[in-house]
């Protein structure tokens, strides 16, 4: 695989504008997200904090471009500008979380590892067209950096939760996002295939922009401290703490 250029420290990469959504379908048209304002820039990393029903996994689907404002903006800087258009979103960032995995093991699609990791250049669930040789080998490259080889031909409804953990980040990273959000992706995994993903993590973490959220800031490596905190749908200003749950004192 081509090694990617580093990116550019501070370079503007996503700006969030008193953007405020409610969910498709909502009749009620219910906020979920309040006035977020978040400017974040190449090279930033971030830890995303939030009890359970904060917003952090909507906010995460918001920066790749599933989910559209009710109010305010939110924009994208591309190597072509600008763009608002959440398919702009979807190019520069890849998202790997809990919903996405359960998707797969509730579905059990019968693909082979190797057919899920080249899903991500056309960004769909399953694979339906024919893949060129040079994707080919960039999915065996970022196989043997995830040491999964062996997993690229074992079908999908018979690998481990671990071993899928680490096939999605494989097919998050194997098309060289800008931007890679990681929804609460160390949880449940056992401390070999955490140990696998923390290592590839250090290695792509200078050429993209990582931004993770997690109840265990404990098991959060130290370059990705810089912290955030979603606090009932609003984003809190930098170097807010946590407030307690309710319940909690």
């Amino acid at each position: 695989m081509e090694t990617p250029s580093p990116l550019v420290p501070g370079s503007p990469l996503v700006d969030i504008e008193d953007l405020s959504l409610f969910l498709p379908g909502d009749a009620r048209q219910k906020m979920i997200l309040h006035h977020i304002d978040w400017h974040l820039c190449r090279g930033e990393h971030h830890l995303l904090l939030g009890h359970n029903g904060a917003g952090k996994t909507t906010l995460m689907r918001l920066m790749h471009g599933l989910l559209w404002p009710a109010e305010g903006r939110i924009v994208w800087h591309t190597s072509e500008g600008e763009e608002t258009s959440p398919i702009a979103g979807r190019a520069v960032s890849a998202l790997v979380s809990p919903d996405q995995q359960e998707n797969y093991q509730r579905q059990r699609w019968y693909i082979t590892g190797r057919e899920l990791l080249l899903t991500a250049f056309e960004d769909t669930p399953l694979l339906y067209t024919s893949s060129s040789e040079q994707r080919h080998a960039q999915v065996e490259d970022m196989a043997r950096r995830l040491r999964a080889l062996d997993l690229l031909d074992r079908m999908v409804p018979e690998v481990s939760q671990g071993q899928l953990r680490l096939l999605l980040l494989g097919r998050a990273l194997v098309r060289q996002p800008d931007l890679l959000l990681l929804d609460e992706c160390s949880d449940g995994l056992d401390a070999d295939h955490s140990r696998r993903f923390y290592e590839v993590l250090d290695g792509v973490r200078e050429h993209c922009t990582v931004i993770m959220s997690s109840h265990r800031p404990e098991q959060v490596p130290d370059w990705c401290r810089k912290t955030r905190v979603i606090h009932q749908g609003r984003l809190l200003a930098p170097g807010s703490a946590l407030p307690p749950q309710e319940g909690e004192y």
